[in-house]
């Protein structure tokens, strides 16, 4: 699967506000489902399968997004997934993207995206819809 996120909004096959049946009808029943913390609102519904962890809210909208690799992940026409976290800093800064190094990998502000960086490489990209 691919998302794109420019001018910090989302675009790809499931985006945010969508609704966990709708959800399913496009990609089928989740592998698992948990709560991050016992008492959370927002429950993460595991697609292993599909690389792909979505949360939904309290009120049953997306509100976040996991993706893993073996999906494509766009900041504007920076793939991101999989990419060293050194050449994805320079890509975005020189993309005009604020990118911060956080201790686990990189923050982009205004797209509301955190990148997850594992032994050098970027390995999961957080989707944040607030």
């Amino acid at each position: 699967m691919q998302w794109k996120i420019d001018d910090g909004e989302l675009a790809g096959p499931i985006n945010f506000g969508t609704e966990l049946s709708s959800v399913k009808d496009k990609i089928g029943d989740p592998s698992d489902q948990f709560k991050r913390t016992p008492d959370s609102d927002d429950v993460v519904y595991a697609y292993d399968d599909k690389g792909v962890h979505l949360s939904i809210s309290g009120d049953g909208k997306l509100s976040q997004l996991i993706v893993f690799p073996d999906n494509e992940v766009f900041i504007g026409t920076t793939q991101l997934l999989g990419k060293p976290i050194e050449s994805i800093y320079s890509e975005l800064n020189a993309a005009g993207v604020v990118v911060e190094r956080e201790d686990a990998g990189l923050w982009c502000e205004k797209e509301k995206v955190f990148l997850v960086e594992i032994e050098g490489l970027i390995d999961g990209v957080e989707i944040y819809s607030e």
